[in-house]
């Protein structure tokens, strides 16, 4: 699960939402995975997992700022499932047939990013907020829509936390229906 991409539109406010029943109802490990900046957001999904039901601990795996961006490559290419916004780690196995991808779109579309991936979900708000897509790189927030409850972007606000969980336990299911 990559927690962010390159700027503060590309983060989804409602991980742990759907992080807590994706443990909680699959046997699934999930590894979230992001750079140093990323660890106060791996902090509160871990703290929301340990608040939520008694695990071992062994199943969510924290390796913001501690692994390279190599190792969470490598790890990318070995998985079931790639969670998270449009960023780099997604990307990087979009033409994987074997690892099954989940793509929260912020700025891009289906048609202008994810249209000709293989083996992937893409997700947008329900219903999108009137700016999606804007199709922009946005350096700060002076030209990002804003939601006022989450403070996240308005295009990854919209997109509900039972969707996201819903799309990985399907990509699950598939993944080991088809072992």
């Amino acid at each position: 699960l990559a927690l962010a991409g390159s700027g503060p539109f590309k983060i989804w406010p409602y991980t742990a939402q759907a992080v807590v029943p994706l443990l909680y109802e699959t046997d699934a490990a999930i590894v979230l995975a992001g750079a140093d900046k990323d660890r106060q957001a791996e902090d509160l999904v871990a703290s929301a997992v340990d608040g939520y039901f008694h695990h071992d601990g062994k199943r969510l795996v924290r390796t913001c700022g501690r692994w390279p961006i190599r190792g969470s490559l490598t790890m990318a290419l070995h998985s079931d499932v790639v969670l998270g916004p449009e960023t780099g780690l997604l990307n990087a196995v979009s033409h994987e047939p074997d690892v099954a991808k989940v793509v929260m779109l912020s700025h891009s579309s289906v048609e202008n990013l994810t249209r000709d991936w293989v083996n992937t979900v893409s997700l947008t708000g329900d219903p999108p907020p009137a700016c999606y897509p804007c199709h922009r790189l946005h350096h700060d927030w002076n030209t990002c829509n804003r939601d006022e409850r989450t403070g996240a972007a308005a295009c990854m606000a919209a997109i509900p936390s039972r969707r996201v969980a819903a799309a990985v336990k399907d990509a699950l299911a598939t993944k080991r229906g088809a072992a």
